[in-house]
């Protein structure tokens, strides 16, 4: 058996002053309050949990499971946004859950000689669940206007090792 839980509260703690400058003349062109104390730090799932486990049916072939959970994401936000100069007008765009399913089977077997192998073959995303990953974008006047990126649905991959 397996299994990872991480759980967060990663939120600004301050409203930071950043000084804009030209980028031409390096000169310094003005100071701005960004009001971000409190808004959820974006692009990482603050709660995520992973159980899996592998059972090794007989001597060499092994199948395995895992289940993953991804909560609390927040979309990527840039400081560039009016809304930041703003007290109390920025938000941040909390993602849908999603959880995904892997499986996978391997076998072990000696070729005689010193040589051995391991044949694998992995499945990801099992049941294809469409998700998104992350969002580029924080548009929170019009959710359908936001740039975003889909997680993979399901693939599937196989390797052969020699070991000698």
């Amino acid at each position: 058996f397996t299994g990872m839980l991480s759980l967060g509260d990663w939120k600004y703690a301050s409203n930071p002053t950043a000084r804009g400058t030209n980028i031409d003349t390096q000169q310094p062109v003005a100071d701005a309050t960004l009001f971000i104390d409190g808004l959820e730090v974006g692009d990482a799932a603050q709660t995520t949990f992973n159980i899996g486990v592998t059972y090794e049916i007989t001597n060499g072939l092994r199948v395995y499971a895992d289940y993953y959970t991804a909560s609390r994401l927040f979309a990527q936000y840039d400081v560039d946004d009016p809304d930041f100069f703003v007290e109390g007008a920025a938000s941040v765009i909390e993602l849908p859950s999603y959880s995904l399913v892997d499986a996978g089977i391997s076998y072990n077997f000696d070729l005689g000689d010193d040589l051995r192998a391991s044949l694998r073959f992995n499945m990801n995303n099992v049941f294809d669940e469409l998700y998104i990953s992350e969002l580029v974008t924080n548009n929170t006047d019009d959710l359908y206007s936001n740039r975003g990126i889909f997680g993979f649905g399901r693939t599937w991959n196989t390797g052969l090792k020699l070991y000698f």
